[in-house]
């Protein structure tokens, strides 16, 4: 879909061939206000966190490793290219002020939440790794009391279900879950050629306690005001921060969160303006950051129906299979991604495939880097720039870099078939097996076996609940599982154990 010297035209066009929006898309019924998922612009430091987050899901999706956040499926489920290509509209359209906003579909939608969800996944993994990185002064100042906090609540909790009841549920729900997987392939298949216009009803009786949810977790924001704001104190650093601790080892994802989550000075309904947050850039309480970092994209920029909501958030794995009221939002999600991939797969041109990696590069990126192959657009580009006074090591100036990137993609044509940083031949979207990653179930029993060969493994011949890669692994986790056995072969079918052990793990 991207030509050369006409690529404004094609981009342009590609909107009308890959995201004309099916009939299935469109879900709100008549006393529903349709999604507005991009009411403005985004700017200030709001626009630099999101420029980082695109240019860190580029990286993402070339590395192939954490770039399909399963609570968004509908963005999840679209080939690479297609991902890749919906993020650098994005970029164009809410950073680039003089360039339209986004195509307000449910499409671009999903894709704008699976870029949060990457801002999402590098504080976690930020939190989880810079205990080793930062200085141990600031350990004992600002994560030791929050693990304290969290050691008391996991005392607190001391009364949930033992061990070997919660793997007995999991067994269970995984062999619920693989049954009616089964049956809904099979109805989904069977409606390959049925016409998606009834699907407004079913997003309708899909949003029934997935929207609930999902607003009771938004309405639990008051942990993060209580106490009142953040003091000064606080705030400020007891020494200068090394280089390290303000980079990928430190502090990087949440300065850059705390200073989009500074400006906002929004006030809607009874949620307070997100800076007097009670917390601040050394927080290591993630519960903190998801809850604001939500508030901050979703509740405070846009306005989403229930249903798109229901369509757009939750994770579809054991629980949703096993769980009947999930079937209908997982048909539909199915089908709008299929009608999705069929609009865009055959239109990608392998020969001009890193022509959106390009582009999220050069309007998002403050960190030079290129592979082989396109080594000589990224000199042209930075050789441009340098010309026309863009500073690349702070983001900004979204639409002159954006202006430059028009000017050297129709000199530099060289290179647009291996991918921006790994050098890697693009393959036909067609080929990405999308459906292989559906189903996110419980793999061979045995503990330290990491198989999810689902197809391949073989039940135990007794219980008929719990799966093994291999004659070996079932040998080895006999001592474990002769324990469970009879249990699980008593209640494989009793309909009012597996509810229970769903209302389990949905009230963890």
């Amino acid at each position: 879909p991207w030509g050369n010297n006409s690529h404004r035209k094609a981009m342009t066009q590609s909107d009308s061939r890959h995201t004309t929006t099916p009939s299935c898309i469109k879900m709100s019924n008549e006393n529903e206000r349709n999604s507005i998922f991009f009411p403005r612009k985004l700017t200030g430091n709001l626009a630099k966190l999101f420029a980082k987050a695109c240019n860190q899901y580029l990286n993402a999706v070339e590395n192939e490793c954490n770039d399909t956040p399963s609570e968004i499926p509908i963005f999840s489920w679209l080939s690479p290219q297609h991902r890749t290509f919906l993020v650098s509209k994005l970029a164009v359209g809410l950073l680039c002020e003089d360039e339209p906003l986004p195509p307000q579909t449910i499409e671009y939608g999903a894709a704008y939440f699976g870029v949060v969800a990457t801002i999402k996944c590098e504080l976690m993994i930020e939190i989880d790794t810079s205990v080793d990185e930062v200085g141990q002064d600031l350990i004992k100042l600002y994560y030791e009391p929050v693990l304290a906090e969290e050691c008391l609540g996991r005392e607190e909790n001391s009364t949930a279900r033992s061990f070997e009841q919660r793997t007995i549920d999991m067994s269970l729900i995984g062999k619920e879950a693989r049954k009616n997987k089964k049956k809904l392939d099979r109805k989904i298949d069977s409606e390959q050629r049925e016409s998606g216009g009834h699907h407004s009803k079913v997003a309708n009786k899909a949003r029934i306690g997935i929207f609930d949810h999902l607003e009771e977790s938004l309405s639990s924001w008051r942990h993060i005001f209580e106490g009142g704001k953040c003091p000064e104190s606080i705030r400020r650093p007891p020494r200068l921060l090394t280089d390290d601790e303000k980079g990928w080892g430190g502090f990087q994802w949440r300065l850059s969160v705390d200073e989009a989550l500074q400006e906002d000075s929004t006030h809607i309904g009874v949620i307070r303006p997100l800076s007097n947050l009670n917390f601040c850039w050394n927080c290591f309480d993630f519960d903190k950051w998801d809850t604001a970092l939500s508030l901050l994209m979703k509740t405070y920029y846009m306005h989403l129906n229930p249903g798109d909501s229901a369509l757009i958030f939750g994770d579809i794995d054991d629980l949703a299979y096993a769980d009947k009221t999930h079937h209908d939002r997982i048909l539909a999600v199915q089908k709008i991604v299929r009608d999705l991939r069929d609009a865009f797969d055959p239109h990608f041109d392998v020969k001009k495939g890193a022509y959106p990696q390009r582009l999220i590069f050069a309007v998002c990126t403050v960190e030079m880097y290129h592979g082989r192959a396109n080594c000589s657009f990224a000199r042209k580009f930075l050789e441009v720039c340098k010309e026309r006074g863009i500073n690349l090591e702070e983001r900004g100036d979204f639409q002159m870099r954006y202006e430059v990137f028009n000017t050297v993609s129709e000199q530099v044509l060289e290179g647009l078939d291996k991918s921006y940083s790994m050098d890697i031949e693009f393959k036909s979207p067609g080929d990405y097996k999308s459906k292989d990653g559906l189903y996110f179930g419980i793999g061979c029993t045995r503990n330290g076996c990491y198989s999810f060969a689902y197809d391949e493994m073989k039940y135990c011949s007794n219980c008929r609940v719990v799966k093994y890669c291999s004659k070996e692994c079932q040998k080895a986790d006999w001592k474990k599982h002769k324990m469970q056995c009879k249990t699980l072969a008593a209640s494989r079918k009793d309909k009012q154990k597996i509810q229970e052990a769903l209302r389990t793990f949905k009230t963890r």
